[in-house]
């Protein structure tokens, strides 16, 4: 590990909700690749930036699945090894289900005691890039790149003629990029700072979305977030 390497957290939820019948898609293991879900979409991302690694997943999930083992197997691969190497690794328990990746995200923060700059992955797809970095991004895809897509499932990002995000807007197509799946904040203190402040805000089920959390920084703090261009997106809901 060089030490003189600035902190960045690469964050990866995967307990946003209780345990069903069905195995999660995250943890389901890729046909073609033999990878589960969840490392195949981390791979999907350059990760030379990060310092930290931390995997979040649910005890029941743990306790049905052993998670943290399979986890362990797979970066233990040959074929992937070399990619982990020089990463400090978490396995990071949660003993309940959240109501929100948000919730998942702002527990982690808390419980781990992580500071700094962070980078949060969705394990549900993939999309590729190698330009992640320190700063605050949402990685974005477009629909007319793409047929296997959802459409009504996303969330749609409006730019201004800089090229800086001015708006998230969930399920509503308003143009035509969505994030696919990844988001970056400069300093995770503002990510706790704007979960706080609207937690109250949120409906009966407290759920607040990635895209609430990002507008609220960019209306209440003036803090700018731009897209980061992917390729290759695969969503595994609908592969």
């Amino acid at each position: 590990m060089d030490m003189n390497k600035e902190k960045f957290s690469l964050l990866v939820p995967m307990a946003a909700s209780a345990i069903d019948i069905n195995v999660p898609i995250q943890f389901r293991h890729n046909i073609e690749n033999g990878f589960m879900n969840c490392i195949w979409s981390v791979l999907s991302i350059n990760l030379d930036k990060f310092t930290d690694i931390y995997f979040i997943y649910l005890k029941e999930y743990n306790d049905k699945y052993n998670i943290k083992d399979q986890l362990k197997a797979e970066l233990n691969k040959v074929a992937i090894k070399d990619k982990f190497i020089d990463k400090n690794i978490h396995f990071y328990e949660l003993n309940y289900p959240t109501t929100s990746q948000a919730a998942t995200i702002y527990a982690t923060i808390l419980d781990a005691e992580i500071e700094g700059p962070i980078c949060i992955k969705d394990t549900d797809n993939l999309c590729e890039t190698n330009k992640i970095e320190i700063g605050n991004y949402i990685l974005s895809y477009s629909l007319e790149d793409t047929a296997l897509v959802d459409p009504q499932h996303k969330s749609y990002i409006d730019l201004d003629d800089q090229q800086f995000i001015t708006n998230t807007i969930e399920k509503r197509v308003v143009s035509d990029r969505f994030n696919c799946g990844g988001y970056v904040f400069a300093d995770s203190n503002d990510f706790c700072i704007a979960y706080n402040s609207i937690i109250d805000y949120a409906d009966n089920d407290n759920h607040l979305y990635m895209s609430h959390i990002i507008y609220w920084l960019t209306l209440y703090k003036d803090i700018k977030f731009r897209p980061i261009e992917c390729t290759n997106y695969i969503d595994f809901e609908i592969e």
